[in-house]
């Protein structure tokens, strides 16, 4: 590029101004120094110098363009010149095909005066058919163009699904009549009551909101037809404790305690059953209740009592003496209440006699009844009925030189008698006679020395004893005599 004006030279650098000055500038009656306006003359000239030298330099594309109308994609001169020519280009290629397609030939590298004779030379007819109108394989004229090709696509005859997600679109072009829409297959028992669906009507009960109970003894059959969705299924009520542990119902785990086989053995209190499952292994065992030792007509678990129960006058079974000449009875088996009234033991005569054989009337004094049985002894005597001790005793008479103790007290069948004395001088004895003069019971001079202690004791079992004699040929001063039984008889 040249320039007409020439650059005011100034080569002289001068000094450049301090910052104060720069900022401040220059003030009234101030004096500026020559270096400083050489600086600024010749800072200038430098200015003007580069920008010749680089807008000389410059080409389209360093050229920025500022397209506010955005007719270009590029943002230089140079690119919006290319894009221009191209444009230009394309249009004059598109005229030429619109020329071409009027029956008369363009191209796009003939001149705008060449593309403006062949439009002249175009031969138009009527009609506003377009190609869009006309099926495809055939041509038309119409009042732009002639030799026009048909773009109606030739659908023939076209069959189409129908959809339930929307509307199927039928292809635009010629359809010759035989095409079909595909019926609609609609199972009416699957389409709810009230809904129509291609003209078939849903026969589906309309169930609503439902609800059903669940069932221990079986499935619940959810009814055919349409639920809405606020149905329900009652909730199943489970008492957990009366569910065996271990086991879960609608979710509910029972805490039933599983008692399995429980043995409870009966006491004289109620026991109670532990709470819980038993499997029926458990079990009560039976009570031994021994019958002969119950009352009769007392019943124990079931078990009546056979033991008699003893009332009225109740006749002993048997009697019999024991050892020391005490009388046994022996009861029937049975309850005694025990004392007087119900119960009481009835010992006969007979038995007595079996007990003690001498009890007969000969053994009884006449005129005294013993137990029924009267006495027929009327013999006279003595029998141990008393007691004495010590030296210097009395006594009621003598016999020859025996000395002979009466005592007014009644003798009893069986009771034993008893001898006994201590003698420091002459002998001394005594005796007792049976019914036949017979002693018993006697102690001698003969015995003295066999003595114990301080005395010689002899016994008899008294049975008929006529009498007793108690003496001694000599009483010695200071004896000690023990004791006698005696009773006239």
């Amino acid at each position: 590029m040249n320039f007409d004006e020439q650059l005011p030279d100034w080569l002289a650098e001068g000094t450049e101004p301090p910052t104060s000055k720069k900022t401040d500038g220059w003030q009234p009656d101030d004096k500026p120094p020559a270096g400083y306006f050489n600086w600024l003359f010749n800072r200038t000239y430098k200015a003007f110098l580069e920008i010749r030298n680089k807008i000389s330099n410059l080409t389209g594309s360093d050229v920025t363009l500022v397209d506010t109308s955005n007719n270009f994609a590029s943002t230089n001169v140079e690119g919006a010149m290319s894009e221009l020519f191209t444009n230009v280009s394309n249009g004059k290629t598109a005229v030429a095909s619109a020329i071409t397609g009027k029956g008369v030939v363009a191209s796009g590298s003939d001149t705008f005066t060449q593309l403006s004779t062949k439009i002249g030379q175009i031969s138009t007819g009527t009609g506003d058919a377009v190609a869009a109108d006309v099926l495809t394989g055939k041509t038309f004229t119409n009042g732009n163009s002639s030799g026009i090709s048909g773009a109606m696509p030739n659908q023939g005859a076209t069959t189409l699904t129908p959809s339930g997600t929307g509307p199927v679109t039928i292809p635009a072009g010629y359809h010759n009549g035989s095409g079909t829409v595909l019926q609609v297959t609609v199972p009416a028992a699957n389409v709810k009551a009230g809904t129509t669906i291609a003209g078939v009507a849903g026969t589906m009960t309309d169930r609503g909101a439902t609800t059903l109970t669940p069932s221990g003894t079986g499935p619940v059959t959810i009814p055919a037809g349409y639920h809405n969705g606020s149905g329900t299924v009652s909730q199943v009520t489970v008492p957990a404790a009366n569910v065996k542990a271990g086991t879960t119902i609608a979710g509910v785990a029972g805490t039933m305690t599983d008692r399995g086989a429980v043995t409870i053995t009966p006491s004289a209190s109620s026991q109670a059953i532990p709470a819980g499952y038993h499997n029926g292994s458990g079990n009560v065992p039976a009570v031994v209740v021994p019958a002969a030792n119950v009352l009769t007509g007392t019943t124990i678990a079931g078990t009546a009592g056979t033991m008699p129960n003893m009332v009225g006058v109740i006749n002993a079974q048997g009697t019999a003496q024991w050892g020391d000449g005490a009388l046994a009875v022996y009861p029937p088996k049975g309850y005694y209440k025990g004392g007087s009234g119900d119960g009481e033991l009835k010992v006969s005569v007979a038995q007595l006699q079996a007990a003690e054989p001498d009890l007969i009337g000969a053994s009884i004094t006449a005129g005294v009844t013993l137990y029924g049985i009267a006495g027929t002894n009327s013999k006279s005597g003595y029998y141990a009925s008393g007691f004495m001790s010590r030296a210097g005793f009395t006594y009621t008479r003598t016999v020859g030189n025996w000395y002979i103790c009466d005592f007014d007290v009644p003798f009893l069948v069986n009771e034993a008698l008893f001898f006994g004395g201590y003698d420091t001088g002459t002998g001394w004895g005594g005796y007792s006679l049976d019914d036949s003069n017979n002693k018993r019971g006697w102690w001698s001079n003969g015995m003295q020395n066999a003595k114990a202690n301080d005395g010689i004791e002899a016994s008899y079992l008294l049975r008929k004893v006529t009498y007793l004699q108690w003496g001694s040929a000599q009483i010695p001063t200071g004896g000690v005599y023990w004791y006698a039984w005696g009773r006239q008889l």
